[in-house]
């Protein structure tokens, strides 16, 4: 039922189910570059050391699996090999309320970031004050992530499968 709402009712269903399940009404999801700066005033400075030492790690591990094209040809002409290439965009969910961990980002985005996906969509709940986790904002902002919704659910998870007015669907979530 969710998703056939958000299908057809997009933005409205998606703001009718966010009141409805996290007890907020969001008339702007898109978080603004504004909110993730202030992240940074509220985070300790030694949690964004972490973040930043965390995408380092993470980032090298992931770099080492990455895959390339090759191509052979037979002497008949033909040829053969494998093509990798990136989906264009993907989806992010990222638990929030009291699930809210900058490290559901790191994990998820940075694979992403490594393969060369472009657009990168990252959706999670807001909390009762309309807010998002602070180190989940700094953890996005780290990673270059400018498409980042307040939502969640089954009813975030289906505006970035299927599009809203607001937002454009994605390859992969």
């Amino acid at each position: 039922r969710i998703i056939q709402e958000v299908r057809k009712k997009g933005d409205e269903a998606v703001r009718s189910f966010t009141k409805q399940f996290d007890g907020v009404l969001i008339e702007q999801p898109l978080v603004t570059e504004d909110e993730m700066e202030k992240a940074y005033e509220r985070l300790d400075i030694e949690m964004v050391q972490i973040i930043r030492t965390a995408i380092k790690h993470i980032r090298t591990y992931h770099e080492r699996q990455l895959t390339s094209s090759w191509f052979y040809h037979q002497k008949d002409g033909s040829m053969l090999g494998q093509k990798v290439t990136p989906l264009d965009a993907v989806g992010v969910y990222v638990p929030g309320g009291t699930a809210a961990y900058p490290s559901s980002v790191l994990m998820n985005v940075i694979p992403a970031l490594v393969a060369g996906v472009e657009r990168i969509v990252l959706v999670t709940p807001p909390g009762k004050d309309g807010r998002l986790s602070d180190a989940v904002l700094v953890a996005a902002k780290e990673l270059g992530i400018s498409e980042m919704y307040k939502m969640g659910g089954a009813q975030a998870v289906a505006a970035v499968a299927y599009g809203t007015e607001s937002i454009q669907p994605v390859d992969k979530i």
